[in-house]
């Protein structure tokens, strides 16, 4: 990880596998189901050290990218640039924001309560930190809209996100409940 000629290497040359429907979630290398490997803290720890590296990042945008024109408008993307830098023309373009609170409580569970405190503080406010020297992901562009959904449960979420979706589409006013999750 800290060599980025090979880091750049490995992004370009990663056999990777994305599922895109709602059926089957998967994310495999080289055939191997990664799908909840990838969530585990180690494989957190070393996320912005790829993000961080910028041929890495350019290839890995340029599989993004890829992916999306592939299936066009019927996939959600989510990732800290999406809206900014992978895609910026999209027609409905969202921040999902929460508290880190909320943020810490969730990947607490999403780990299945196997890390302490100080571990998901780690996790969690480390990797913003060092996401941000590469991207501002804590404050949305113009023409995105921002969704807090630190009261909000998933499925509030998903409907506040629907909401929006709705609304950007038929071009009406963003209601306040679904940008503040109230």
């Amino acid at each position: 990880l800290d060599d980025g000629a090979a880091v750049e290497t490995a992004a370009e040359t990663l056999p990777l596998e994305i599922s895109t429907s709602p059926q089957e979630e998967y994310v495999r290398v080289g055939g191997h189901d990664v799908t909840l490997a990838i969530r585990e803290p180690a494989i957190s720890a070393a996320v912005s050290a790829v993000a961080t590296t910028l041929g890495a990042r350019t290839e890995l945008i340029r599989r993004q990218r890829e992916l999306i024109e592939k299936h066009h408008r019927r996939m959600v993307v989510e990732g800290r640039d999406i809206t900014t830098v992978v895609a910026p023309h999209a027609e409905v373009r969202m921040l999902l924001t929460a508290s880190e609170e909320a943020r810490l409580r969730r990947r607490g569970i999403q780990l299945g309560g196997s890390q302490n405190a100080e571990q998901l503080a780690a996790q969690v406010t480390h990797r913003d930190a060092k996401d941000s020297t590469v991207v501002n992901f804590t404050t949305a562009a113009d023409g995105v809209v921002t969704l807090d959904s630190s009261e909000l449960d998933f499925d509030g979420t998903v409907q506040a996100a629907l909401d929006i979706v709705d609304t950007v589409v038929n071009h009406s006013p963003v209601p306040l409940r679904a940008v503040h999750g109230d």
